[in-house]
């Protein structure tokens, strides 16, 4: 997949040459492309989805689908206007390639049309897209990237009975997780196809779900320390991983999170010196190796709920923490992998993608706290400052506890528009018992989004949070659906999240409906919240 961007890369390195067949609209084009996206041919895929650069890079597909048009419409070319009409495809794969990935959605609608299609030279017709139907099973992967520069923190990757390829989906419902069996009706260029949530349909499998989890719950790990042929450095020693990271801090941070439910234990084993190159980021590889290695060594990694790879610096990668995201309850195995990150902030988060969690974000808007077009606020894929699943090492936010059913049902207070208004009382997410989380249905949203409320206090592995005043005097207020999550910053006229809760006497009015939420008091880690549909 990352050989995949590469490649885009480098063909829009050469995007400008010149063509005598392209218009000054078109090289104007790919400059600002290049301007915008300014790649490196040895980067990570496109690193933010600014809007701006995604409504360049359909011009550009837009441009070059006039041009192949007319490529369609000549019949048999000359070999010097066939040369032409190959780069112009060329060009145009790497700027659709790259708008599958920012925005599945314009990919969709600015596909080549496939009667069209066909009518060109072989040669053009490899560079540009077809409709695609696929049927296989997903592994959708978390990532952990070291800074927080808007890339995406989901890969999916769909893998049929003869190959793998990377999946694009505009929206990632709450049923995808990995080892969903799914048929997808989309776009497939080289191994990346674009597709709708709606153009993804489950056929079996695995499924996300509430349940699971309940009651007293062991868990298993096994922790495979590896370096490599080329770099056999061990950053760590393994009575370090085993007891100083899980066993007093792994272990005992799932007790609480769990509130005693989750008996969390794990095995470390190596170090494993591998066959693989740490020039790149062979993550199946490093995988299939190290799983091979503990086997020799007498641990059989398919008795474990989680197996984790743990391993020096790989630059390739770009990335902390990579984790496939599992189904709630799963027994796995489920994967992951720590890069030259021993610690037990990234352990828990990844671990966290394994028992079926997503990111925390944030919403961050100008001129209020939500606005009409979610799309035009800045995102920050891990920006919730009170969640590991964020950038805190506190726990996972209530709403994640209430998924993971830590929290039950029945402590979980639903309200939907045929409520019409009430008032709840909410215990803090730390609280043992009683009611923790509001989840508030948001009206005309598909798929069904939900404000969800809660209140937190600094007690426990939470203490780290007592450096957000705002927290004591207020609620956070998320947006999203049950499994992914974004907190709303109410308070948009300040640079940071740490003071996102709603305060105490404030009210919340969605700007997209009649929907408003009012905190009527906070304290004795208790909060009184007020729910009106039609104020």
């Amino acid at each position: 997949m990352t050989n995949t961007a590469r490649k885009v890369s480098g063909t829009l390195r050469h995007i400008v040459n010149p063509l005598s067949a392209a218009t000054g609209m078109w090289r104007a084009l790919v400059i600002a492309a290049l301007v915008l996206l300014a790649f490196d041919a040895h980067a990570q895929p496109p690193s933010t989805n600014s809007r701006a650069e995604i409504a360049v890079l359909a011009q550009i597909v837009r441009s070059a689908n006039d041009q192949l048009r007319q490529a369609a419409a000549t019949g048999s070319p000359g070999l010097a206007q066939l040369n032409i009409w190959l780069q112009i495809a060329e060009q145009r794969r790497a700027a659709m390639l790259s708008l599958m990935e920012r925005s599945p959605e314009l990919a969709l609608q600015n596909a080549f049309p496939r009667e069209q299609r066909e009518q060109l030279p072989v040669d053009v017709r490899a560079n540009v897209e077809q409709p695609a139907r696929l049927e296989g099973s997903l592994e959708v992967l978390g990532v952990l990237f070291d800074q927080d520069n808007g890339r995406t923190g989901v890969r999916l990757n769909l893998y049929t009975a003869n190959e793998g390829i990377q999946l694009f989906v505009e929206t990632l419902p709450d049923d995808y997780v990995t080892g969903t069996q799914v048929v997808v009706n989309g776009v497939r260029l080289g191994n990346w196809v674009a597709a709708l949530h709606t153009g993804v349909t489950k056929t079996g499998g695995s499924a996300a779900g509430s349940g699971g989890l309940t009651g007293a719950v062991s868990r298993r790990a096994l922790v495979i320390n590896i370096n490599f042929s080329d770099l056999s450095t061990e950053p760590w020693t393994i009575d370090f991983a085993q007891n100083a990271i899980f066993n007093d801090q792994v272990t005992p941070w799932y007790d609480d999170a769990s509130y005693g439910q989750l008996e969390f234990q794990a095995d470390v084993t190596g170090w494993y010196t591998i066959s693989a190159s740490s020039s790149t980021c062979a993550t199946t590889t490093f995988r299939d190796q190290a799983v091979a290695a503990a086997r020799a060594d007498g641990f059989e990694p398919t008795q474990y709920n989680h197996v984790v790879m743990a391993f020096p610096r790989v630059a390739a990668c770009g990335w902390a923490g990579l984790a496939q995201v599992g189904q709630v309850g799963g027994t796995g195995p489920y994967y992951a992998w720590l890069n030259n990150a021993m610690n037990m902030r990234v352990a828990v988060h990844e671990l966290g993608h394994n028992l079926g969690l997503l990111h925390s974000h944030s919403i961050h808007c100008s001129g209020a706290p939500l606005l009409p077009d979610v799309a035009s606020c800045a995102r920050a894929e891990y920006g919730d400052l009170f969640d590991v699943m964020g950038t805190s090492t506190a726990s996972y936010h209530g709403n994640y506890k209430a998924y993971l059913q830590w929290i039950p049902d029945s402590d979980v207070i639903s309200v939907t528009p045929d409520d019409q208004a009430v008032e709840v009382t909410l215990n803090s997410v730390e609280s043992l018992s009683g009611p923790r989380v509001l989840r508030v249905a948001r009206p005309d949203t598909d798929p069904q989004q939900y404000f969800t409320i809660e209140m937190r206090e600094p007690i426990g592995i939470d203490r780290v949070l007592d450096q957000y005043p705002a927290l004591a005097t207020g609620v956070s207020v998320y947006l999203g659906s049950v499994r992914d999550q974004s907190i709303i910053d109410m308070a948009w006229e300040t640079t940071t999240i740490g003071d996102a809760p709603l305060q105490m006497g404030d009210t919340f009015s969605d700007p997209n409906n009649t929907l408003t939420i009012t905190v009527l008091g906070v304290g004795n880690g208790q909060a009184v919240v007020s729910v009106n549909y039609n104020p």
